[in-house]
């Protein structure tokens, strides 16, 4: 039986010095079929011109869409932009073409198994959704392998914590723990984040039949800037579901705010 297609998504918001290495991160996954799809959120510098690069030597898995409405309240009165890709990925849900669907910020990074480790999981856990840990953005990581085994990772029980390596799988009820502990509040200050890289979900396509990525105002589960788009997403649909998998193994490569054009 051959594997399912993945949809890759990659909201792209003025992005032009980091896009290229995200590409090149998904271009390397080890996993097959997939497809990659740049949605191009409204940006103004030369994200268009990199990501067409990319398209016109890779056709047969990329592809550029350019968002086709720009959002009015992408910037709250301090300036802080609190869209999150939000519609972009959401916009990208509807041109994907795959049984799962997955994401990737034009900010950061991955290992080359990122997504391989993740549909593994997938089908050992019989889950709808998984996400695994992040470590620091680093070009001689970006687009490599990250060794390691997934034997021996049969839970005990349902509600063990189970090992693979030195690495642990965070089990449903955990997860579902931490969403009860995330219930809006007034002041944000003690919220828990969504275990792992919440940005990076793998997940089956059937989930968008339930939860969305959701504008600031409807969110749940706002982070302490505002944003927390993928934390929203992330805890709904646990909730939702209830056989997500967070594994704390470190396959995507997140760009501190050092590194981080965007924030210098």
């Amino acid at each position: 039986m051959s594997a399912p297609l993945v949809s890759i998504i990659v909201p792209a918001y003025n992005n032009a010095a980091t896009i290229g290495a995200a590409l090149d991160a998904m271009l390397a996954q080890t996993y097959r079929p997939l497809e990659v799809i740049v949605v191009d959120d409204m940006s103004d510098d030369d994200t268009v011109a990199v990501a067409e690069r990319y398209r016109a030597a890779h056709p047969d898995v990329i592809r550029y869409v350019r968002m086709p409405y720009d959002d009015p309240y992408r910037y709250n009165e301090k300036g802080v932009n609190i869209n999150a890709g939000w519609s972009a990925r959401n916009f990208g849900v509807e041109q994907a073409r795959g049984e799962l669907i997955t994401f990737q910020d034009a900010d950061d990074g991955a290992c080359a198994n990122r997504i391989e480790v993740q549909y593994k999981l997938m089908q050992k856990y019989h889950s709808h959704h998984v996400v695994v840990d992040w470590q620091k953005f680093d070009d001689a990581l970006n687009g490599k392998v990250w060794p390691l085994s997934l034997r021996g990772a049969n839970p005990m029980s349902d509600e063990a914590i189970s090992s693979v390596g030195q690495n642990k799988i965070i089990p449903t009820r955990e997860i579902l723990r931490l969403a009860c502990k995330t219930r809006p509040r007034r002041f944000f200050r003690a919220w828990d984040a969504y275990p792992c890289a919440g940005s990076n979900p793998l997940v089956r396509r059937e989930v968008f039949e339930k939860v969305r990525f959701r504008p600031l105002w409807e969110r749940a589960r706002p982070s302490k800037k505002g944003r927390g788009a993928d934390r929203d997403f992330n805890f709904w649909v646990a909730e939702t579901f209830k056989d997500s998998i967070a594994a704390k193994i470190p396959l995507v490569l997140w760009r501190v705010d050092s590194q981080n054009p965007e924030y210098q």
